[in-house]
């Protein structure tokens, strides 16, 4: 009996230290499931908390009008920017060339006083020595030496002692001289030539410039290959670029471009363009370019 009750005994505590051990094993991956879980939540929890704040971000649907409210001017905004921005350099340009233009007249004009000083000065001796001598005892002869030199001084006006001064004697035979169609050299390689009323002036470096006797003016730009037109009495400017674009500029802003495809556009003082059609078009902007002869 008590044979049975000892091994009873040792086979309860056999099964009691086998269940602690299995109770101890369970215990174990139970930790560490727990901690595993533990760990997959708080990744879980973190990439919610960022998806949460990111649609946080994300902007209302009355935000989003509002941001494509404001892109939409914008947009507007940088077309009016660039279109004012196009004007200014189209306006630097053109004050370039009337820089340009008005830099050769001065010269010009310089060129012109210095030889009407010379000739004035030389004509001016020439007739005070003559008039020292002679203009007492031959009135007569002294108109008609004048008229020989090249002026237009009637011969009655000498005779009745009334002498042509040198200034005007200059003046006329540089006259008859430009009505003749001959062409007048300057020292800085210009030339100036008149012929049917038409005033044309050859530059050094290419350009030349027409002036009508209606007054409308037209300019070649050598380097540009452009040619500009003045048109009076309204001063409307014509361009014609080497591209085959042709422009019109009017004083009250307003602009007709006529493109090398032959479409048309008009450019409002604001900036806006507004297709144009043929008819719609001014006359200045649709008539012939200019030939350089």
């Amino acid at each position: 009996m008590r044979e049975q009750l000892r091994l009873a005994s040792q086979q309860l505590q056999h099964d009691r230290a086998a269940f602690e051990h299995t109770q101890a094993e369970e215990r174990t991956q139970w930790e560490q499931k727990h901690k595993a879980e533990v760990r997959r939540l708080a990744r879980e929890r973190e990439m919610l908390d960022k998806q949460t704040s990111a649609l946080a971000r994300l902007p209302t649907a009355n935000e989003r009008r509002q941001v494509d409210a404001l892109e939409a001017i914008l947009a507007a905004e940088r077309k009016a920017i660039q279109a004012k921005e196009a004007k200014h350099k189209l306006t630097l340009d053109r004050m370039k060339r009337q820089l340009t233009s008005l830099q050769a007249q001065v010269n010009e004009l310089k060129e012109e006083a210095a030889v009407a000083d010379q000739q004035s000065a030389a004509a001016g001796c020439s007739i005070h020595t003559h008039s020292l001598k002679n203009i007492n005892q031959h009135p007569q002869r002294l108109a008609q030496d004048l008229l020989a030199d090249g002026s237009e001084a009637p011969v009655q006006d000498a005779t009745k002692g009334k002498l042509p001064s040198a200034s005007s004697a200059v003046q006329n035979r540089s006259t008859s001289t430009l009505q003749r169609g001959k062409i007048m050299r300057y020292s800085n390689g210009a030339s100036k030539e008149e012929i049917d009323g038409c005033s044309i002036t050859r530059f050094a470096n290419g350009d030349v410039r027409r002036v009508m006797a209606d007054g409308k003016e037209e300019y070649w730009y050598a380097d540009a290959a452009t040619w500009h037109t003045t048109w009076q009495p309204l001063g409307t400017q014509v361009f014609h670029f080497a591209s085959g674009q042709i422009e019109a500029h009017h004083q009250g802003g307003l602009k007709e471009v006529i493109f090398a495809d032959g479409t048309a556009t008009f450019v409002l003082p604001s900036g806006a363009e507004v297709p144009a059609t043929k008819q719609q078009l001014s006359a200045e902007v649709q008539f012939p370019k200019p030939i350089l002869s």
